[in-house]
């Protein structure tokens, strides 16, 4: 593997775009609460949605069953879904994946990127190739790190693939220093390139969230990646903050959005001591976490555009029932309009993603574990 290091290499040119405003009228339309059996492959309805490739345009992706430790394929059929049994992934031998943060599919077979490597499985053969991170991108002492999703609630699907070129963007962290780096995979060539600092780094330094006392604990404070045609897109957890990069000309632009409904980052965030005992530290935390949360980005059927989820703050309040709110940008990434989606349907959870011409959204209350309650949502403007 060849690290290459790029910030002697390019010129950037950097602007940006503060949205003030908006205009234009947005309709969203909640349809009726639905329910799928999916019982028949172990999975339950009560649990977090299972690691997931991210879903395509007509919906149908593959879920990593944790208790089978099957592949198993979902898609969508007469506005139902269908779930079927894949292949095992051994848990021990030559064949033997490891822990992984998420998976996904290229020319060579599956990729699974975990916190210190890349393994890549042909499914044909069953050879296995294991990548390890260079501990060159921050230097000779380091300890590259590549954390999970950015937000438990918020973060679902690992959405930085260049399906084309096969290129992985991610972000790693130095759990030493704390510092941050972009980075480039091809899977094609196991070339990894860091790039420039296109993100606000004091930003992402501001609201790192590690206790290094007796126990270690981190909140990831890492930014979101977003590929789609061509364009990579940046965004935060903690800021309405989004930084569009073309990826070859490494061109990039800064864009602001206001809002009516949600502050437009959390409120300032005091920095974890040493010194400090287990309950401060994770009270803290909490307050970091369950301050306003924006979510990924996520296309909008029929290549309407883009739009993401912002959860509400819930401090003081109870925690278990946030306000969610969406977003909606056109293919400019121009806002174009908000909504209270918690106003429109209190059963809405943040489990969102495209299907067809709608957005699936998995249903807060789950009665059944064997049955996944779920709802349709129609955007359009």
């Amino acid at each position: 593997m060849r690290l290459e290091n790029l910030w002697f290499l390019c010129i950037l040119f950097y602007s940006c775009q503060t949205e003030s405003g908006f205009s234009g009228d947005i309709t969203i339309d909640v349809g009726s609460k639905r329910k799928a059996y999916i019982g028949q492959v172990g999975l339950s309805s009560n649990l977090p949605f299972p690691k997931s490739t991210n879903p395509n345009d007509v919906g149908d992706f593959l879920i990593f069953n944790p208790y089978s430790k099957f592949i198993d394929s979902v898609s969508f059929k007469n506005e139902e879904i269908k779930i079927f049994q894949g292949f095992f992934l051994e848990e021990e031998g030559p064949e033997a994946i490891g822990e992984f943060n998420f998976f996904l599919g290229s020319s060579l077979g599956f990729v699974f990127v975990g916190n210190r490597s890349i393994v890549i499985k042909d499914l044909k053969s069953g050879e296995i190739k294991k990548v390890k991170f260079s501990s060159d991108i921050f230097g000779e002492k380091s300890d590259t790190f590549l954390p999970g999703s950015v937000s438990f609630l918020l973060d679902h699907f690992f959405k930085g693939f260049d399906a084309k070129k096969e290129n992985l963007y991610f972000f790693v962290q130095n759990m030493v220093s704390g510092e941050v780096a972009l980075c480039k995979f091809n899977i094609i060539t196991e070339e990894l390139i860091r790039l420039p600092d296109f993100f606000d780094v004091d930003m992402v330094s501001k609201n790192e969230n590690i206790y290094r006392n007796q126990l270690y604990i981190m909140k990831n404070n890492l930014p979101y990646v977003f590929y789609y045609d061509e364009k990579l897109i940046l965004s935060y957890s903690y800021s309405n903050e989004i930084v569009v990069v073309n990826p070859e000309s490494l061109n990039f632009l800064t864009k602001y959005f206001d809002s009516k409904l949600f502050p437009n980052e959390k409120s300032t965030h005091q920095k974890l001591r040493d010194d400090m005992d287990f309950f401060e530290a994770n009270q803290t935390m909490d307050e970091w976490d369950f301050d306003v949360s924006f979510g990924n980005l996520e296309k909008l059927p029929n290549n309407k555009g883009f739009c993401r989820l912002i959860r509400g703050a819930t401090l003081g309040e109870d925690k278990k029932n946030p306000e969610i709110f969406i977003e909606i940008f056109d293919n400019e990434l121009k806002k174009v309009g908000e909504a209270n989606l918690t106003n429109m349907q209190p059963d809405l959870s943040t489990f969102f993603f495209a299907v067809e011409r709608r957005l699936f959204f998995k249903a807060k209350e789950q009665p059944d574990e064997n049955y996944l309650n779920y709802y349709f949502v129609e955007v359009d403007f």
